[in-house]
């Protein structure tokens, strides 16, 4: 295994320059390989290595208490993170002493910014009178994009033991995180094949050049705790009706940590490695440009990318109109934003203007906003509107790239985006030991830095309610969350946003159309401390629709729609709606290839579902409570219901099936 070109330069002037250090270390290696102790003999890389760690990289304390098999590990540890950093440790801890001196000195990396403004976004609520035609342009679009999700977390700190896209979205159907992003990039690829077919169909040569793919690639940037269950997952769920072809699974490589402002690395006590942390979710650039994945994209006749994460289901509701609005205004990079309380955690998309009149429209993270704000003059914090948001909007990590665009930049800057170090302090004042060891990290959307002057970077707004209710938080900081007035971004809440969702968008479709509907109102609930609005519970299937023109053309304009407050309902395939009164709990589904009818006389009405509190929330999963009965302690440790507080309780349902 190769190090890199500065470690493989790095040779001190004469034997005496060595350090004692180094010459010990190297002289109990060299007993351990006669003594037989070592099983493999020690190369001239790996004397280079400890040479460099030792004199240049001032490294040498990592050596000082190991035995010779554990510094052998060790440099063969650092020798594999030569090839995964692009410019192997030497760069990494250059970079890293430079950002902690930033830091220290109160810099940042928009430090030269002259003024902080407010940026201009492009709005994109559901009742905007240009919203269906951002929708209307996007949707082809949609059929000739990449998709990548960031999806490296576990689901510990939710209290879910799995990884999060194994989370169901909604317990009406357990419809997975995974599922459901799945479920509509296949229906996008649906829509693009049948289009393809109908321009064939219709031989014309011009058409022909613009075939489109057989098939929506995605990839998953998943971690080392992640990418085995992820793998997993889909091969035993057999892809979620995706070609194994089509998924391709990157995994993220962590970075080593340090435990001072010198950049000193750090020795995990539990296996004499060096401590390795993740870099952040700015590393699925790094991943797309070590794979040349994007170039071969851009052959297939691919035009943009969508990253995404994990948590939030709405985001493909909203990604039709968010990439009408880049097609529409010719943006080289659109985000999705939403409307964000003042000091929200949650990062703030900003204009920066700077000395050589040059600005750029970024992402800066809640807990530095404030500073950087104050720094360029600003008397007060963040401005207000009238609705008591912040005019700087929340940034969701959902971001659309023009694909020839981004590849060009992922080959001149090999993927690595602009990083940072955020170290926490013993004590704030005196800035001395960290807390815990920190390390470089780096975001996704940073991205945005290293467009030129001539690269349109946009961000549109997009109200929470169609388009960011993300799974972010355990029951306990939600419930503090909830009760300071904030959106609790639970399961619960993720879930009752969902259904809204749904619900939001039938009412909207069908008042296009001219029909008479009713949707009950919501309630509010409350579920181990969190309480939240919970109307009926609408399921849209991609497959009923993905934009509201589609969801339009599945409703008769004379058609009566009536929906109770306690009511379920579920749509899945090409169902059109004549009428339907109900109270109670229905799915109603059409195979594929087949249209059907729901008549005008439709009334359903029985006892439905509903949300039964778990009685008892066992500490341990895997052991009921002594309290708990038989039949409740089986929902009980179910870890998705756990992390919710309640369970579906079926007390009558009806299920139609259209066959024609």
């Amino acid at each position: 295994m190769a190090v890199s070109r500065a470690v493989a330069a790095y040779q001190p002037e004469v034997d005496g320059g060595l350090s004692s250090l180094y010459k010990s270390v190297l002289k109990r290696l060299e007993l351990a390989e006669v003594s037989g102790e070592l099983k493999e003999v020690i190369d001239d890389s790996q004397r280079q290595l400890l040479n460099a760690l030792c004199e240049e990289l001032e490294q040498g304390h990592l050596f000082e208490d190991l035995s010779a098999s554990s510094v052998l590990s060790l440099l063969n540890q650092i020798r594999k993170f030569e090839n995964d950093y692009p410019g192997g440790i030497f760069s990494y801890l250059r970079t890293a002493r430079r950002l902690l001196s930033s830091f220290l000195g109160g810099e940042s990396l928009d430090s030269e910014a002259t003024s902080v403004t407010i940026p201009d976004c492009v709005r994109a609520y559901l009742e905007h009178p240009d919203y269906v035609k951002y929708e209307e342009i996007g949707l082809p679009g949609l059929t000739r994009c990449a998709f990548v999700l960031v999806a490296g977390g576990l689901g510990e700190r939710l209290g879910y033991p799995g990884i999060k896209i194994g989370i169901p979205v909604e317990i009406t159907t357990e419809t997975t995180y995974i599922e459901h992003f799945i479920s509509f990039i296949l229906e996008y690829q649906r829509l693009g094949n049948e289009r393809t077919s109908s321009h064939e169909a219709n031989d014309s040569t011009s058409l022909r050049s613009q075939k489109l793919p057989m098939k929506l690639p995605l990839l998953i940037m998943t971690s080392e705790d992640t990418h085995y269950e992820t793998a997993k997952l889909l091969e035993e769920k057999n892809y979620f009706g995706m070609d194994s072809d089509q998924i391709i699974l990157a995994k993220q490589e962590k970075v080593p940590a340090f435990c001072d402002t010198q950049a000193r690395l750090c020795i995990d006590p539990k296996d004499s490695s060096i401590l390795m942390k993740p870099h952040g979710h700015g590393d699925v650039h790094l991943l797309l440009n070590k794979l040349g994945i994007t170039q071969k994209w851009l052959n297939q006749g691919l035009e943009h990318v969508v990253l995404f994460q994990d948590t939030n289901a709405l985001a493909f509701r909203a990604l039709p109109a968010l990439l009408g609005v880049s097609l529409m205004n010719d943006f080289t990079m659109n985000s999705l934003v939403v409307p964000r309380k003042p000091m929200e955690a949650v990062g703030a998309i900003c204009k920066f203007s700077y000395p050589d009149g040059s600005t750029t429209t970024v992402n800066v993270e809640y807990n530095i906003l404030d500073t950087l704000l104050r720094s360029t003059g600003k008397s007060e914090a963040e401005d207000i509107d009238e609705d008591g948001n912040s005019k700087f909007p929340g940034n969701s990590n959902l971001l659309v790239l023009k694909l020839s665009r981004y590849s060009e930049i992922l080959a001149k800057t090999g993927g690595i985006v602009p990083e940072f170090v955020n170290p926490k302090f013993k004590n704030a004042e005196k800035k001395g030991s960290f807390k815990s060891p920190t390390r470089v990290e780096s975001m996704m959307q940073d991205i945005a830095r290293l467009f030129g002057a001539s690269d349109k970077i946009g961000c549109t707004l997009f109200e929470r309610s169609n388009a960011f209710s993300p799974l972010k938080n355990n029951v306990a900081d939600a419930s503090i969350k909830s009760k300071s007035g904030l959106a609790p971004e639970s399961a619960f809440s993720a879930e009752a946003d969902f259904y809204a969702n749904g619900g939001r968008l039938l009412k909207f479709a069908a008042e296009r159309k001219g029909c008479n509907i009713k949707i009950g109102a919501a309630n509010l609930e409350t579920f181990l401390g969190i309480s939240y609005p919970l109307g009926p519970r609408i399921v849209l299937k991609p497959s009923f629709g993905v934009t509201i023109g589609q969801i339009a053309e599945k409703l008769s304009a004379s058609s009566r729609i009536s929906i109770s407050s306690s009511s379920t309902l579920v749509l899945d395939g090409n169902v059109h709606i004549n009428g339907l009164n109900l109270d109670g709990a229905l799915t109603v589904s059409a195979p594929k290839g087949v249209v059907g009818h729901l008549e005008e006389d439709c009334y359903i009405q029985n006892k439905g579902y509903e949300f039964s509190p778990l009685k008892v929330m066992s500490s341990d999963i895997s052991k009921p409570s002594e309290d708990e009965d038989a039949d409740e302690s089986k929902y009980s440790n179910l870890s998705y219901l756990k992390i919710r507080g309640y369970r579906l309780k079926c007390l009558d349902h009806h299920e139609v099936l259209l066959r024609k």
